[in-house]
């Protein structure tokens, strides 16, 4: 029945068109041969399949075995959303958050060592001509002398500070550019003191020392272990609260001494 209506809406559109033509047409030929629209030929399909399910229902089989008599468009159907719904899996033996944890693990790691790398190839490797280079700071070894104050105030004109010393391969580095062999009087500032409070030594940045980097010498002259804050009622009254960097016949190491002693220092800056 509905496709009755649709040819007869194309006929009267032709009509329209072209009047007198169509009316003798129509008397000599089969209305159904009139169909030139691919809109009329797909409603007269649908017919078709309609009449199908009719007459399989007529015939006593369900719409359900009608679906199954077609097996060509339901395979292929389940097989295209099988396809679509299989997805990557990066990780096809594990949790799926235990997954993801270890991706973003592996970023994090990624941007880290990206880091490092933009960090090390930053750091400078040259230092000026009167200093020595020693990971990544320079060190300036100065031979006139000043007491243990001005020293610092002087390491500070040079953007640096009294040298600080973090472990035993600084340490190392240090003790082998103390002067030269003729040169008899080895001994250098450095940033450490304990003018605060008697026994608790600090770096010039404030830093208690570390327990672990402690290198302190031994004496010549009894071979006792420093600090010992040496006083004299005549000579020393204030007692030995900085220390510096001494390297003698037999010993070298750090020693405390009485901060208004004129000595040598070492600067430390960091390289540009």
């Amino acid at each position: 029945m509905d496709g009755d209506v649709l040819y007869s809406s194309v006929n009267f559109h032709q009509k329209k068109q072209r009047k007198g033509k169509l009316q003798n047409k129509k008397e000599t030929e089969d209305p159904s041969e009139d169909v030139t629209y691919a809109d009329i030929k797909i409603a007269n399909t649908f017919r078709i399949q309609n009449t199908d399910v009719d007459s399989k229902e007529d015939s006593g089989e369900s719409p359900k075995e009608v679906k199954e008599s077609n097996p060509g468009s339901t395979a292929g159907t389940s097989g295209l959303s099988k396809k679509t719904s299989a997805a990557p899996v990066p990780c096809p033996n594990v949790n799926t958050k235990a997954c993801w944890l270890i991706l973003l693990l592996l970023i994090i790691l990624l941007v880290a060592a990206l880091v490092g790398f933009v960090i090390s190839s930053r750091s400078c490797s040259v230092c000026p001509q009167s200093s020595l280079l020693f990971d990544s700071k320079c060190y300036f070894f100065f031979t006139d002398k000043m007491n243990w104050s001005k020293s610092q105030d002087n390491c500070t004109s040079i953007r640096g500070h009294l040298a600080i010393i973090e472990s035993k391969k600084e340490q190392e580095f240090l003790i082998s550019n103390l002067g030269n062999k003729t040169d008899e009087e080895k001994s250098y500032w450095i940033g450490l003191s304990d003018q605060v409070t008697e026994g608790h030594f600090l770096w010039v940045d404030n830093r208690p020392q570390d327990s672990k980097g402690r290198f302190w010498g031994l004496r010549e002259y009894d071979h006792g272990q420093e600090p010992d804050n040496w006083t004299d009622p005549v000579h020393n009254p204030a007692g030995e609260d900085c220390v510096h960097l001494n390297k003698s016949e037999h010993y070298s190491g750090w020693y405390d001494n009485n901060c208004e002693i004129q000595m040598k220092r070492i600067c430390e800056a960091a390289c540009n």
